[in-house]
C-alpha cells in the first residue's frame, strides 16, 4: 500500500531514512504507532486528499416516474422522466445491470425475459 509521507524529512527514529523528502508517495507510510487509526497522520493525510478530490460533488437525482409502456411474452419496455444533469442511464433487473452500453435516452426494452416470471426494475 502506498501512503502519503506526512513529514518532509529524510530521517526517522532508529536511524532509518526515508527515500523521499518531498512529502510525496512512499512505501514507508506504515511507520509509527498510529498509522492505521483515524487520528493517525497517514489516514488524516489521505482523508484530506480524498476530500479535496471529491469536494463540491453533488450526486444527481435518480430518474423518476419509471413506467412500463409495453409488455410481450418475453419483453418489457420501460420509460422514465429525464434527469437534466444525467449523461446516461443504466437499467437493473433484479439487481443486475441489463443494458450493455449506457442508455442515452429515456426508454429501454428488455427482451430476455421468461413468460410468467416476476421482475423488479430500477
Amino acid at each position: 500500500i502506498l501512503y502519503p509521507q506526512t513529514v518532509a524529512t529524510t530521517s526517522i527514529s532508529g536511524g532509518a531514512s526515508l527515500p523521499n523528502s518531498n512529502g510525496c508517495w512512499d512505501w514507508i507510510g506504515w511507520y509509527g504507532t498510529d498509522f492505521s487509526v483515524k487520528s493517525g497522520k497517514q489516514l488524516a493525510a489521505m482523508k484530506k486528499m480524498i476530500d479535496r478530490i471529491t469536494g463540491g460533488f453533488n450526486p444527481i437525482d435518480i430518474p423518476k416516474e419509471l413506467q412500463v409502456t409495453a409488455v410481450t411474452d418475453n419483453s418489457v419496455s420501460l420509460s422514465w422522466k429525464q434527469v437534466s444533469s444525467a449523461h446516461g442511464y443504466n437499467v437493473y433487473r433484479n439487481g443486475g445491470k441489463v443494458n450493455g452500453a449506457t442508455i442515452s435516452g429515456t426508454t429501454f426494452t428488455d427482451s430476455n425475459l421468461n413468460s410468467g416470471s416476476t421482475y423488479t426494475f430500477t
